[in-house]
């Protein structure tokens, strides 16, 4: 990923904030905190949002986004990045954040934890302040799990602890994704607390995958995709289960539920194979969104 998605003019920035997807996600234990450890790994790919960031004198933080999914107050993660920068370096001005979705809300592809990245690196920018990057993970962290990963600007990174203890993964082959999202919202703390650990369930395990992932070979790769909070998604929302058997029957071997769902992606290796499979996936799958997208 490259910080050249950033345009710095005069007293507001521009930029362009990535979806990711998770190719491997296994839940190792609860932790003291309420949140569980993980291992995963997770995948940006060039899907984006546009956010813009503008200083003002009216000294608070302003939320602006069309979309009816997301909120305008200091719930949303870009409020909340802002005003733990702010917080933190003693910070006294007016911000006002523009949004242009394209990324699903509540959909397993970290779109709002990407916002919020995008606040702390564009603030950095924006004020001059040269913090580095252990220094806007600490933030990070503070806002969200998965937002630290979108700070490292990786296009892979295998990710621990709540997902923000980070590795990055260099030289993964690249990859297209026919990516279903179905006309539901699960939120990421519902998964978690509807999920029961399991130790005795088979799982492949994180580095199994990952030596197969550098293979490059999507055959290979296809039956050690995992996500334990797959099972918990389909047993309470059959349309998800619907999508990855539709993408299956269209000759999609690697088929994932991504994060905390809904969405729903199937791995190739060419563009075209994507874009075939979303043509007939659009004749059946009426009420779904789908897109094409590549590893960035």
């Amino acid at each position: 990923m490259s910080s050249a998605a950033i345009d710095v003019v005069m007293d507001k920035i521009n930029l362009k904030s990535p979806a990711k997807i998770n190719l491997y996600l296994e839940v190792t234990g609860k932790r003291d905190d309420g949140y569980h450890n993980l291992e995963t790994v997770f995948q940006a790919i060039d899907l984006e949002d546009k956010l813009s960031l503008e200083l003002t004198k009216e000294k608070s933080i302003k939320v602006i986004c069309r979309h009816p999914d997301v909120p305008l107050d200091s719930s949303n993660l870009t409020y909340r990045a802002a005003n733990v920068l702010f917080n933190k370096l003693k910070i006294k001005t007016g911000l006002k954040i523009g949004l242009e979705k394209q990324i699903s809300v509540a959909a397993g592809l970290g779109g709002g934890s990407s916002n919020a990245a995008s606040v702390i690196l564009g603030l950095n920018s924006l004020l001059g302040l040269n913090l580095s990057k252990e220094e806007m993970l600490e933030m990070a962290s503070e806002v969200g799990a998965d937002v630290p990963f979108f700070i490292l600007e990786e296009n892979c990174a295998l990710g621990r602890g709540r997902g923000d203890e980070l590795t990055v993964l260099n030289n993964v082959p690249e990859f297209w994704y026919v990516i279903v999202h179905p006309n539901i919202k699960i939120s990421a703390s519902w998964a978690y607390q509807n999920f029961k650990l399991n130790l005795t369930k088979k799982k492949p395990g994180v580095k199994i995958f990952i030596r197969s992932l550098m293979g490059g070979n999507v055959e290979q790769i296809a039956p050690l995709l995992y996500n334990d909070l797959e099972n918990v998604i389909g047993a309470s929302y059959s349309d998800v289960d619907y999508v990855k058997r539709v993408l299956m029957a269209k000759g999609i071997k690697a088929v994932l539920v991504s994060g905390s769902g809904p969405c729903v992606f199937g791995m190739v290796q060419s563009k075209r194979e994507a874009e075939i499979a979303k043509e007939q996936l659009d004749k059946h799958l009426l009420r779904a969104r789908t897109f094409v997208c590549h590893s960035r």
